[in-house]
């Protein structure tokens, strides 16, 4: 049972971070467009997911 409440969970805020994704694509797009603001909000994304990737390989060779 708690690997399924751990797996709903993870799956819930999966779709959060897509409904927030999507929400900064809008409000870009009433900005500069539809495809730069999708192509901006992808790119903030992926700069926030590749700085925690990389602070965790950064931690993770500190403590082995």
């Amino acid at each position: 049972l708690p690997g399924i409440l751990f797996g709903v969970a993870f799956l819930l805020s999966i779709a959060a971070i897509v409904a927030l994704a999507v929400g900064v694509a809008m409000a870009l797009a009433e900005l500069i467009g539809p495809l730069a603001g999708g192509l901006a909000a992808c790119l903030i994304f992926l700069a926030i997911g590749g700085g925690l990737a990389w602070y965790g390989g950064k931690r993770l060779s500190e403590d082995l």
